[in-house]
């Protein structure tokens, strides 16, 4: 027999109670009676009860046949559910001080997972489960590198419960890199002449002349501004709940046409701690869109977004400075990231062209 039930918190003890009929933001639970065993297994949001129950239903439909003939069927004592190791995971992430960015991703490929996930317990995911779940990421319509990520993000769920190489790396999902682009000189002059405020201006000049990331641009401070040397600080902004991708702090030198544009924008803005701010004072999250719309009034073809700019810099930067001083400005740990960060050379520039006849 198979109950639904609700868990909740009364008078500070949790306590357990029958499901009501309507379903609700409640943390659902199944208790299941067999053989003289009562056991609870946790299911989370309501969406999810009726498969759990399903697949509990015929996990006792099979004991019940090995019983009746005399087959030995799998314990499935202490078992950890799909939906009780997911929810594991995502506890030992945000003690281990994951950024909230990074753990509502795992959120959303778990909840993927578990949607699609035929098996009610851990030790029954095996390799044929995750290749199955890629087959059906790219049903669902996700790009080759999006079902590539999500099955890594699985194996290491898996691995996590003591089931590493569940599936040879050589039958993982592949994707082909895409190429590195940049913005041309010729295309950020079309950005430039396409602002209509002084917002948009300014933003173009921290994603130039910054390299930074969207996200520490949207909670860059006034007070990160070193206004006497031409400095920009990226740090931890706990009051948002946000900190730099890696955790790691770091300090660029911007251009002083920068630091004076963020001088005047201050002076029109005393009271704000933002440099961009939404209207109730909180970052803003939407600075993509500003980009977007920038584009498309440029008449920027192809791809156009954030991360681009980032590209540029890294290209643009990486003709003047050594790669180490390229890879700290960029905030990379790693080298080898930042080299993926530059753009080949225009084929048909001038100069490409001259060093090419010349060899």
């Amino acid at each position: 027999m198979i109950s639904i039930y609700i868990r909740l918190k009364i008078d500070g003890k949790r306590t357990f109670r029958a499901a009501p009929a309507e379903p609700g933001e409640h943390e659902y639970w199944l208790k299941s009676n067999y053989n003289g065993r009562q056991k609870w297994h946790r299911v989370g949001r309501y969406d999810g009860v009726k498969k759990a129950k399903l697949l509990l239903e015929r996990e006792q439909e099979r004991n019940e046949a090995a019983r009746k003939y005399g087959l030995v069927a799998p314990a499935s004592v202490g078992h950890v559910t799909v939906a009780e190791g997911v929810e594991k995971f995502i506890q030992r992430k945000i003690a281990a001080g994951k950024r909230p960015g990074s753990i509502a991703s795992a959120r959303f490929t778990l909840g993927l997972f578990q949607e699609f996930c035929p098996c009610l317990y851990i030790d029954q995911v095996d390799g044929d489960t995750l290749l199955d779940f890629a087959a059906w990421c790219r049903k669902r319509g996700d790009g080759d590198r999006t079902v590539a990520n999500r099955f890594v993000s699985i194996a290491i769920f898996m691995k996590f419960h003591g089931k590493p190489k569940l599936v040879a790396k050589s039958d993982w999902p592949k994707y082909t890199e895409r190429r590195v682009e940049s913005y041309t000189d010729a295309e950020l002059a079309k950005f430039y002449a396409a602002c209509a405020t002084d917002r948009e201006r300014l933003l173009l000049d921290l994603l130039i002349h910054s390299g930074f990331r969207v996200g520490e641009i949207a909670h860059l401070c006034f007070s990160d501004v070193d206004f006497n040397g031409n400095k920009l600080h990226v740090q931890p902004k706990p009051q948002w709940d946000w900190v730099p991708k890696t955790h790691e702090c770091r300090t660029v030198r911007v251009p002083g046409k920068v630091v004076l544009a963020l001088s005047q924008w201050r002076d029109q803005h005393p009271n704000q701690e933002l440099i961009f701010t939404s209207r109730i004072g909180s970052p803003d999250y939407h600075l993509l869109r500003v980009v977007e719309g920038l584009a498309e009034r440029a008449g920027i073809t192809g791809r156009a977004d954030c991360h681009k700019f980032r590209s540029t810099f890294a290209t643009r930067n990486s003709a003047k400075f050594r790669p180490q001083d390229v890879q700290r400005m960029l905030g990379h740990r790693n080298i080898a990231t930042t080299m993926r960060y530059l753009a080949v050379s225009d084929l048909d520039d001038e100069e490409f062209v001259k060093k090419i006849e010349a060899a």
